[in-house]
């Protein structure tokens, strides 16, 4: 066995030990059930558990739930079978010691490439507890992965000061040179999530040999963000002998000036450069280049979009010699990258444009999440926590919690339209990508406008989600800029009375906005990029703002599980929540 099928075999070996840990809750008190496991206290191996998407795994996943309590353990594997109906495996533990750890592997009855969820409650005999699914709380989920493994990968989240880069796939840890730092935040929101390099001479992370044979199919990407798009810089290559690469990929400059993006490789009269899109300072990108010699062409790839091809056919003869991160081998320094590099990855194929669509898409962030089923004071005004109190909403006016009748959960915060509102921080950044969603139930036919959610720059609303009387619809406005009077972007769609679940997304990417009614697309517009601004002030329920940030249009009836996320949900991410 060679030392790249070693590795392979040992990286499928780690992943069929994927675990999934989880809390159950307290055990029973007298009649009292054991409580809901908390959706963030569950974990598919090291993922924690994310309701917008689902955690790959290899094979089979063990799922294990390690909270102190000493009931027994009910785990479910649900999914969909081929003939409609839904089928769903389970399996109990024994009574375990306080901190022992509760143990199911998921049978071999459950297929591969079958989105599965798995919720898991713990048992006492009498007043078993709620599975971890309900209450709108989200699901987790999880899907076998079939498709080969890289044939080596960093994902450079290592943590800072490390003097090397841990490998997920292949041989080779990456040594850093002394002008590279870990710690840094990642494409998706999260630290240590990167790698930055200061582009001097020593701005590289450097492997102990050739991770793929040039002279056939193969794929290099990673999430990259370039501090400079003045000169060409390197971003990955493999190194050849005589100061010729087996590749580059990284930026240069086009003809004209410009930055481009470039995939360089070796040919039998020299070199081929394949150039195109337009690389960034301070954004991140994903880019990928792949040689695909069957089909005689080298592609460049950016966000998983095709921004450029060229003919290309690499010799037999190219000799293979060491992987990097951030420069060349050679005498040059010049071209060494200064930016941010995330997630390498390198594979022995070509990888298909929707993976590469997959890896390029910018997962969206959980930034907060209000279950409004409780309230708390700290001397001060009453507030609304976020599950993990990040960020909580603070209640102003009579607005108050609720639990008759709630939409959502065991609570939800009820406002009489006579100045009752909730704030709190800024949400997220609203010139990118970002999404928001609401349960909302008003009273009755309202006669006049009222508003759900707003986020509030100086001047106006970075966007406002609200009720229009005049036609009995849901309308957002997304105003150009943050100015009274300013063009704006609108959405209309019926409001059909009752309970209403709202999502409003923006989607830098396809610059456009996106509203979602009842779980469904209703209505979507043109919102361009250059028309996006960041509203800095608060974000808003029950009310918006009039001109210089005057509160407006309050709301009455009730509101619940506010969410927020920065980035965009994809459409299988939408049906789960």
């Amino acid at each position: 066995m060679n030392v790249r099928s070693l590795a392979r075999t040992t990286l499928v070996t780690a992943l069929v030990s994927v675990t999934a840990i989880v809390v159950p809750g307290a055990s029973a008190v007298g009649n009292t059930r054991p409580s809901r496991p908390a959706i963030d206290a569950l974990t598919t191996g090291d993922a924690n558990c994310d309701v917008t998407r689902a955690a790959a795994v290899r094979d089979r996943p063990t799922l294990n739930d390690a909270g102190a309590d000493q009931l027994p353990a009910r785990f479910e594997a649900v999914r969909t079978g081929a003939d409609g109906a839904e089928h769903r495996p389970r399996a109990a533990t024994a009574p375990q010691p306080t901190g022992s750890v509760h143990a199911w592997t998921v049978p071999d009855t459950v297929p591969d490439d079958t989105p599965v969820r798995w919720p898991v409650r713990a048992e006492d005999g009498v007043g078993d507890g709620p599975w971890s699914d309900s209450g709108h709380q989200g699901r987790c989920h999880y899907t076998t992965v079939t498709q080969p493994p890289p044939a080596a990968a960093w994902r450079l989240d290592d943590p800072n000061r490390s003097p090397w880069a841990e490998a997920w796939a292949g041989p080779y840890r990456g040594m850093a040179g002394a002008g590279v730092r870990f710690g840094e935040f990642g494409p998706h929101g999260t630290a240590p999530g990167a790698a930055v390099l200061d582009g001097g001479p020593d701005s590289y992370l450097n492997t102990g040999g050739p991770v793929v044979d040039t002279t056939r199919a193969f794929t290099a990407g990673a999430w990259v963000l370039p501090d400079d798009t003045g000169r060409e810089m390197t971003a990955l290559s493999q190194s050849g002998i005589a100061d010729a690469p087996n590749f580059t990929l990284g930026t240069g400059i086009a003809p004209d000036g410009t930055p481009v993006w470039s995939f360089d490789l070796p040919s039998a009269d020299g070199r081929t450069r394949v150039t195109g899109g337009t690389p960034r300072v301070g954004e991140w990108a994903y880019l990928a280049g792949v040689y695909d010699p069957v089909a005689g062409v080298a592609r460049i790839y950016v966000d998983g979009d095709l921004v450029a091809t060229g003919n290309a056919a690499v010799p037999e003869d190219t000799p293979q010699w060491f992987f990097l991160m951030g420069r060349r081998d050679d005498h040059d320094r010049t071209r060494t990258w200064q930016g941010n590099l995330a997630d390498v990855r390198v594979w022995d194929r070509v990888v298909l444009s929707a993976e590469l669509a997959e890896l390029g898409r910018r997962k969206p962030r959980a930034i907060a999440h209000w279950q409004m089923d409780t309230v708390e004071s700290y001397g001060g005004p009453m507030l609304t926590p976020a599950v993990d109190h990040r960020g909580s909403f603070v209640l102003n006016g009579d607005a108050h919690l609720t639990t008759e009748d709630p939409i959502a959960g065991i609570g939800s915060i009820r406002l009489d339209g006579d100045g009752d509102h909730l704030e709190s921080s800024p949400a997220f950044d609203t010139s990118r990508s970002w999404a928001i969603s609401v349960k909302v139930r008003l009273d009755g036919v309202p006669e006049r406008d009222m508003a759900v959610l707003a986020q509030t720059g100086l001047h106006t609303d970075a966007f406002t989600l609200r009720y229009r009387a005049a036609d009995r619809t849901w309308r957002a406005i997304l105003p150009h800029a943050d100015a009274a009077g300013a063009d704006t972007t609108e959405l209309s769609a019926p409001a059909t009375g009752g309970t209403q679940s709202l999502l409003l997304q923006y989607d830098e990417k396809a610059g456009e906005a996106r509203l979602h009614v009842g779980g469904a697309l209703a209505a979507r517009a043109p919102f361009a990029a250059d028309d996006a601004w960041e509203g800095l002030r608060l974000l808003q329920a029950g009310r918006d703002s009039a001109a210089d940030g005057v509160g407006d249009h309050y709301l009455k009836g009730d509101i619940d599980e506010v969410r927020a996320w920065a980035g965009v949900l994809s459409a299988e991410e939408l049906d789960r929540i």
